[in-house]
């Protein structure tokens, strides 16, 4: 931000994302072509004396059952908002102050509802300060006197933000490997053709073996006959 105004005069950045309040920050001023610049950086929440969560960008939720079509929608999803604010600023203990009481999982919405496909998310809550650091530790308190200015910025597909580097990347892909193929070297023509020749005959011979008539034999006993002639003696010993 431009500013006119000197150190004395404190200046409050206020962030809110899709409606959620991320809580005020005081705005670095640094001289620069005779004009204070206003600088300031957030990229976590204050949840307690001692935790902050994360902002994050991630794809929004969606389902197809029909008890989220009643779901209400803030007109407050996909924007960002800045606003600065003069303000008026007093110490205070950590206890004493508010923090920011943020949603456990992103809000899920009906696939009909038309929203964008990303919203603002927060990471899981990690610890800022030892516990033990904080009983003599004073916060400030932001008393706004005076409104400078409000933004208010409509954020972009998911897939421009990842390209500017804003939303983390998509996991990378599990590389597969490629199969082995076994590469046969190609053999002469004058073989090939002998073995086809050498199968055909083999066919050949198998279907005349299964064309031959199959001939029945009909075993027979042979019954001689006995003869005796006149006069032959026969031998009874």
């Amino acid at each position: 931000m431009d500013s006119n105004s000197t150190r004395s005069r404190t200046i409050y950045g206020y962030v809110k994302v899709d409606g959620f309040s991320c809580g005020g920050y005081p705005l670095l001023l640094v001289r620069a072509g005779g004009r204070w610049l206003g600088t300031g950086h957030r990229d976590s929440v204050s949840v307690s004396p001692t935790t902050r969560r994360s902002l994050l960008f991630g794809q929004q939720q969606f389902t197809d059952d029909d008890r989220f079509l009643e779901t209400s929608i803030s007109p407050d999803l996909g924007t960002i908002c800045l606003e600065l604010d003069h303000v008026l600023v007093h110490r205070t203990l950590p206890m004493a102050r508010q923090y920011a009481v943020l949603p456990s999982t992103s809000q899920k919405l009906h696939e009909r509802s038309k929203a964008t496909g990303h919203s603002a998310q927060f990471g899981k809550e990690f610890t800022r300060y030892d516990p033990g650091m904080m009983m003599n530790v004073t916060n400030e308190v932001a008393e706004p006197l005076e409104r400078l200015a409000k933004f208010t910025f409509k954020y972009r597909s998911i897939d421009l933000l990842k390209a500017n580097g804003i939303a983390p990347p998509d996991p990378p892909r599990p590389v597969q490997r490629p199969v082995a193929i076994e590469v046969i070297p190609d053999e002469d023509e004058e073989v090939i053709a002998s073995k086809i020749k050498a199968l055909q005959d083999q066919l050949v011979a198998v279907r005349k073996k299964a064309q031959r008539p199959v001939t029945k034999v009909k075993k027979e006993i042979k019954v001689e006959k006995m003869v005796f002639l006149p006069g032959e003696v026969i031998d009874l010993t």
